[in-house]
């Protein structure tokens, strides 16, 4: 049976956690979703990213989802139960992000045809553009994606 029971669907993470997954997947059109400055929410249905939020509080009525329109049955009256997906991104730029080669790759020089033990690392700095083809294209259906994913 339908929980009629109102719902918050909100999101707190580090600035390690790029795309977080929420926990509740069965919401009513009385449900508000808050997301925060530093975040947009990504609605998926039936296996289709269709709403992308951005910050603020927002009440879900079919208003506000225009992509579920066509989801929607009002036989159930006023509180239209719909299962879904939420994706919290984060937009925070991540700025120390530290990469290297954990072990030398031995090259031989094509020249002196001497072994070179050769290592790499750096720094840089990531930040979500677009949400959607991120979550789409690099996250998929994980329930997290941190810095170090």
């Amino acid at each position: 049976m339908f929980n009629n029971a109102f719902e918050i669907i909100s999101c707190v993470t580090d600035n390690n956690t790029l795309v977080k997954k929420s926990l509740i997947e069965n919401f009513n059109t009385q449900s508000q979703l808050i997301v925060n400055e530093s975040q947009e929410a990504l609605f998926y249905k039936e296996g289709q990213a269709l709403d992308l939020f951005l910050p603020g509080r927002h009440a879900l009525i079919t208003e506000n989802l225009p992509l579920f329109r066509k989801f929607f049955n009002h036989l159930f009256g006023k509180e239209v139960p719909f299962p879904c997906e939420v994706f919290f991104i984060n937009k925070v730029s991540v700025l120390d992000v530290i990469w290297g080669t954990p072990t030398p790759i031995v090259l031989e020089d094509p020249q002196y045809h001497l072994i070179v033990n050769v290592k790499s690392s750096g720094q840089c700095g990531i930040t979500v553009k677009d949400s959607r083809r991120f979550v789409v294209k690099v996250v998929g259906q994980l329930p997290e994606f941190n810095v170090e994913s």
